[in-house]
């Protein structure tokens, strides 16, 4: 939340975005589900082994500290 308090609802425009630091392509199949509680699960398959940047996006924007290598 704003104030910097624990969400106990899910809902929000919540989103995970892979990319090859190298390449600059986009891992594919890369899924986000909303648990409910204000949690979220990502899972993903790395095409090959290498670098790559994890971008948190919540509403369309990167989280703080977003993206994590």
């Amino acid at each position: 939340t704003k104030k910097g308090s624990d969400k106990k609802t899910g809902g929000d425009k919540f989103a995970v975005k892979v990319v090859n630091a190298k390449s600059n392509a986009n891992v594919e199949n890369v899924k986000v589900n909303d648990n409910g509680d204000g949690s979220y699960l990502c899972s993903y398959k790395l095409p090959e082994s290498g670098e790559y940047k994890v971008h948190v996006l919540l509403n369309d924007r990167d989280i703080k500290g977003s993206p994590f290598n």
